[in-house]
């Protein structure tokens, strides 16, 4: 038997503990990391989408309703040119009065087709952008608009036989679709530099994946090539070394 004592394990005789063992990192390759990429640009413009189409669909429903307020404002220069005529004692025939009545509204018309047109554009499928045809119509009818308003403030049938010398005329009310037209526009601006931007990251994130997929191919068609002409070499110092034996 052997003559040491026996060590008793204590606090203070405590076996060595093993070192803990390092985590592993695992390293992103560069096609994880564009892989990655793609998968945040595609889901940024699939969000994009989204909301640039509840962004239209409620452009689209307040369109209605500033149709429908743009036939309200013409119905008071009618009216109004209507009660002229009919107060005037003079006689005024009916291709006159329908004359009278059309250029006293000129200016309405001309909102209820800006209006009109602006709520074809926001329906369009797919949606347009500024260089559909009915916003360019919208674009063209907003200044005429905008002139007939400062040309003719003031409401009331002009024509010789009817007097329009009132003490308190008229004013005429302030075109809504010029209103609408202007926050449709700069609504379609947001909208389009934002598919830009979309579509710019989109092309940039393709064209490295592209580039990256070539650069492999070339070079594992090159480390194929490798080994084979390697063999190539060492096949002829062979048959050189039997030859000279």
């Amino acid at each position: 038997m052997s003559s040491e004592p026996k060590q008793r394990l204590g606090k203070g005789n405590a076996p060595a503990s093993k070192p803990a063992a390092k985590p592993s990192v695992h390293r992103f390759s560069a096609e994880d990391h564009l892989d990655r990429a793609y998968t945040t640009v595609i889901r940024n413009k699939f969000e994009a989408d989204k909301l640039h189409m509840e962004w239209r669909q409620h452009l689209q429903r307040i369109s209605y309703l500033i149709v429908i307020v743009s036939f309200h404002q013409a119905q008071s220069p009618m009216t109004g040119c209507i009660n002229d005529m009919k107060e005037s004692n003079s006689d005024i025939s009916g291709s006159q009065a329908l004359g009278m009545v059309v250029y006293e509204s000129m200016c309405e018309i001309v909102g209820i087709l800006l209006t009109c047109s602006l709520a074809l554009f926001l329906s369009l499928n797919p949606p347009g952008d500024f260089n559909s045809l009915p916003y360019k119509i919208s674009v063209v009818l907003l200044p005429l608009q905008v002139g007939l308003y400062f040309q003719t403030k003031r409401m009331g049938c002009s024509g010789e036989n009817v007097d329009l010398l009132d003490e308190d005329p008229l004013k005429r009310s302030f075109p809504i679709g010029i209103v609408f037209h202007l926050i449709t526009t700069g609504a379609v601006w947001i909208i389009d530099k934002g598919n830009k931007k979309v579509n710019k990251n989109m092309k940039l994130v393709t064209d490295l994946k592209l580039e990256l997929a070539t650069a492999n191919a070339a070079k594992k068609s090159k480390g194929e090539k490798e080994p084979k002409s390697k063999a190539k070499i060492d096949a002829g110092k062979s048959k050189a070394d039997s030859k000279k034996k």
